[in-house]
């Protein structure tokens, strides 16, 4: 159509430059530039300057309340991109931006997955689990409801590509849905073998999803072998504390 613009690029939110906030932006600047759009943004140096010479557009969903962050960010995903009539292309990751796909009839739909949402499936327990139990009625009804309109929306795309092969199986298994993979760019030439030491490297987020907390507790059962965890998270503070008096362990 005569006047859309080239694409645009969709993510959840950029609360921290993790793994998937540093691919979205690699995307946004790698395919064009290209327009990126956000449920959120949170102010913080690291945050905004990672998204330097980008024009983004900031939905505005933020909130420290987490059932309602999500409930914000679904309801902007859904209500706030009719925008997205402009665009020949739309790029979408993260599990809540797709659900933007019914405001683009016209044009590519491409969904770059880096994880389903795991709290309605997989991690649902634990999920619940995380609040007070007079919130966990509401905390059902929105994980089945996130399960119902993400199943629909990424059954709306025209392209499906996972960033790893447990991915892949993981939509498969979930969601009954073929993918193929395109591994995330690595800059090779930055990296050499320099040998191996005698410890090992946890590098996920500290986060409750990623059950950093289940490796600490391991080499907490193997005071003979090395654990250093080089990530931060908002459980950071709290697995240090676990693991304090513990020589084998040691956080960066």
């Amino acid at each position: 159509m005569k006047g859309r613009r080239k694409g645009i690029v969709l993510h959840d939110y950029f609360a921290f430059p993790g793994g998937a906030e540093r691919l979205v932006v690699l995307l946004a600047k790698g395919l064009g530039p290209l327009d990126l759009c956000t449920g959120y943004i949170v102010s913080s140096e690291p945050v905004r300057a990672s998204l330097e010479g980008l024009s983004v557009r900031d939905l505005g969903a933020l909130s420290t309340v987490p059932l309602w962050r999500i409930i914000l960010l679904e309801r902007a995903f859904r209500a706030k991109t009719r925008f997205l009539s402009r665009y020949g292309t739309v790029v979408y990751s993260g599990y809540v931006a797709p659900l933007a796909v019914h405001h683009h009839r016209d044009g590519a739909n491409i969904l770059y997955c880096n994880s389903i949402p795991r709290f309605a499936y997989d991690l649902k327990e634990m999920f619940l689990a995380s609040f007070p139990w007079w919130q966990r009625p509401v905390a059902r009804l929105l994980a089945a409801y996130t399960k119902e309109t993400y199943e629909r929306a990424v059954g709306a795309m025209d392209r499906i590509i996972v960033n790893s092969r447990n991915i892949q199986n993981r939509l498969q298994r979930f969601i009954g849905l073929d993918s193929e993979v395109i591994y995330p760019p690595c800059e090779t030439a930055l990296f050499r073998w320099l040998g191996q030491d005698d410890y090992y490297l946890s590098t996920a987020r500290v986060e409750k999803e990623k059950r950093v907390e289940r490796i600490v507790r391991a080499f907490m059962k193997m005071p003979n072998k090395k654990l250093v965890v080089a990530s931060g998270g908002n459980e950071w503070r709290r697995l240090k504390h676990l693991a304090q008096g513990r020589d084998n362990i040691r956080f960066t």
